[in-house]
């Protein structure tokens, strides 16, 4: 089948015609096992953290990002006999020679620590702790995964086989297993419980006071919307008086290699919903768009490699290369938006294609027919041609390969089940529906200001956590803050994303040939998904119609809702037409994140940016103010994933247990002896 794509589809990205060199600047391995490593081991019989390695860290050597020296696998002892804790805790006996005993945590203001909480907000149910936590931890290996020239059949089980199985445990590299709580101070002083408000119910915010409870310290959680999990956000359509398939309308998908993300999946109990998420030209019957028009994945590489080829300069290339080459190009054009793809003429260079030709790329030839590269398994098997790409496009091309790579997962039911589940363990008061309008930065004190419909209180907070994205935080009146923050605030780039799904009677793409994974249609529309069928078939199908990003998302953005659905399904109904025929779309429903409320734009994207630019935004993204910490995936290494979030999340959770307010320093001053001028 051949169809002319919509207007404005563009071509033509990989061009070769300048050398752009240089040692590549990609980050250790060792910063997620550093960051990993700052999880304590789990007792899976309290909500506690018996082992815990912060003390082992001083704060530079985590913010080094990268320093961080390979660790120790530690295991908890298993020949321990369990004791009562002060709170009616369980945990192991230690032995004396290893560590010493950690207390079971604090009670919050004569509060039972093992009782349920209520969340506040109007309609929430009250809610327990949620199921017994599961030490699982699963160890991944860095970078990209296994090559293809190592490959086993492990390799192709389900991704649920990531996870072990009964009876095995994962054993997380870790330093040493002595907590904060037991760590004297200055004088002998042992450090207190902390009060620490934090702002936001997305990952990061849930998983930030997750961490600093297991710490001791006392959370609350301020969320402005009705609802928990911030940008995961599943959609469930109604089917016939109940719930009926569901469309995920904010982050769907997950890397294996992103170990923090599968460690909490693990830890929540969530192991047995990780499935497998198909994605981009993972389906041979799927779309592609050319400027021939739409062609099917396993019939586009004579089309993708003759127009490759026709924009090379004067050159000869085996077949291989320009298959690599042309599948490359394409997946570019897939992922990035049609003006980040005109900027990136000519940046990959000749060099890239000199390296692959040297290079027998049978091992990676992949699809039914293997006229397909599988581009995941060569850069990781090959760091060299990834060093070869511009540093600027090192970012990008880590999310290219990310997203077209068949090792992506997902949870069976909804990705709305991770914050659930998070939201269950804390033991802290989550209030919904109270927006935060002002940040106050004291010396002692954060002073902030909320609102709950009509109604302005003012909060005086000793620490606090704000999980707000940077374009919504912009528009609150901030005081306090240092002019370097205020800039940094205003100044990070944002890019929007759409998302709209079609609730369809039936899979009627299964009737031509497609069982899953996406399309890329080019146009408006962007990328399509077929995600799979789950539960009733009589309740009918999702279709994700359309997902874009960035300034494509943007021109959806400035459509109302009828047109931007009649946009869709026009450019969409010509590689199915199934889509106009009466009944077939039963509902729709769609998510613009650069215009919603609660974020003003999806994620931060930073794209086109060396890795010392990028390194000094974290920074000052993540940099305190006073008693003002910060976190979310504009904080993190990995901006736009759940992996970033959580990243970001743990690192204030350790800014924080380790942060020593002006007044401590005052007192321990003015309490320690005088030295004395006389004799001794």
């Amino acid at each position: 089948m051949s169809t002319s794509p919509p207007s404005g589809f563009s071509c033509g990205v990989l061009v070769p015609g300048s050398r752009a060199g240089g040692p590549g600047c990609s980050r250790s391995a060792a910063v997620h096992a550093g960051a990993a490593a700052l999880l304590p081991v789990r007792d899976e019989r309290a909500h506690t953290a018996p082992y815990c390695s912060l003390a082992a860290y001083s704060r530079e050597a985590v913010y080094s990002r990268g320093a961080v020296e390979p660790f120790t696998a530690v295991e908890p002892p298993r020949s321990a006999e369990p004791v009562s804790g002060p709170s009616g805790q369980v945990r192991p006996v230690e032995p004396r020679t290893q560590h010493r005993p950690v207390p079971a945590p604090r009670s919050r203001c004569g509060e039972n620590p093992a009782r349920s909480r209520r969340v506040t907000a109007p309609g929430h149910p009250v809610r327990g702790h949620g199921p017994t936590l599961n030490p699982s931890v699963p160890a991944f290996d860095g970078g990209y995964g296994r090559g293809a020239a190592a490959r086993t059949m492990a390799d192709k089980q389900s991704p649920a086989s990531l996870f072990p199985g009964p009876g095995k445990a994962w054993h997380r590299r870790s330093p040493v297993t002595v907590s904060p709580r037991e760590i004297d101070g200055p004088d002998g002083a042992v450090a207190a419980p902390k009060k620490v408000t934090v702002i936001g119910a997305g990952i990061a915010g849930l998983v930030a006071a997750y961490e600093l409870e297991r710490l001791g310290h006392q959370v609350q959680i301020i969320e402005g919307s009705q609802e928990v999990g911030g940008r995961i956000h599943t959609h469930h359509f109604a089917g016939r008086g109940r719930n009926g398939p569901f469309a995920e309308l904010g982050a769907m998908r997950i890397p294996s290699a992103h170990r923090l993300t599968l460690h909490y999946i693990a830890e929540l109990g969530l192991q047995n919903q990780v499935h497998e998420f198909r994605t981009l030209f993972s389906d041979d019957a799927a779309y592609l768009a050319t400027s021939g028009g739409y062609l099917r994945v396993r019939e586009a590489h004579r089309t993708l490699v003759a127009e490759f080829a026709a924009r090379l300069p004067h050159r000869n290339y085996r077949d291989d290369t320009l298959l690599f080459g042309a599948w490359l190009d394409a997946s570019i054009r897939a992922i990035a938006p049609r003006h980040f793809c005109a900027g990136l003429s000519g940046d990959t260079g000749v060099e890239l294609l000199d390296f692959v030709d040297r290079v027998d790329v049978t091992p990676y030839r992949c699809g039914g027919a293997e006229n397909r590269i599988d581009l995941h398994a060569f850069f990781a098997d090959h760091p060299r041609a990834r060093s070869i790409c511009p540093p600027r496009l090192e970012r990008f091309l880590d999310d290219v390969l990310d997203e077209t790579s068949s090792t992506i997962v997902r949870l069976r039911g909804g990705m709305e089940a991770l914050p659930r589940r998070l939201a269950a363990r804390i033991r802290g008061r989550i209030t919904t529906g109270q927006e935060v309008v002002g940040i106050h930065v004291r010396d002692e004190s954060v002073l902030l200001r909320l609102r709950q419909g009509t109604k302005v209180t003012s909060l005086d907070c000793d620490y606090v956590v704000c999980t707000i994205p940077f374009p919504v935080l912009r528009r609150m009146r901030l005081t306090g803050f240092d002019q370097e923050k205020l800039d940094i605030v205003r100044q990070t780039a944002y890019w929007g994303a759409t998302k709209l799904a079609f609730h369809c009677r039936e899979p009627f793409w299964e009737k031509d040939g497609i069982s899953g994974g996406a399309s890329f249609t080019g146009g408006h529309v962007r990328q399509t998904y077929y995600p799979p069928a789950e539960g009733d078939p009589a309740l009918g199908a999702v279709l994700l119609a359309s997902y874009s990003i960035g300034p494509d998302a943007d021109a959806l953005s400035r459509l109302s809702e009828a047109e931007r659905v009649a946009v869709v399904t026009r450019e969409l109904s010509v590689i199915h037409p199934e889509l106009r025929r009466p009944g077939m779309v039963l509902g729709v429903a769609g998510r613009d994140w650069g215009t919603h409320r609660w974020s003003r734009g999806a994620a931060t994207v930073r794209w086109g940016q060396e890795a010392v630019l990028r390194e000094a935004e974290r920074r000052e993204a993540a940099r305190p103010q006073r008693g003002l910490h910060f976190a979310g995936e504009h904080c993190s290494s990995k901006p736009a994933w759940i992996e970033g979030a959580i990243e970001s999340a743990i690192d204030v959770a350790h800014g924080i247990e380790w942060y020593e307010p002006r007044t401590a320093r005052r007192v321990l001053a003015t309490t320690r002896p005088a030295r004395s001028n006389g004799p001794v």
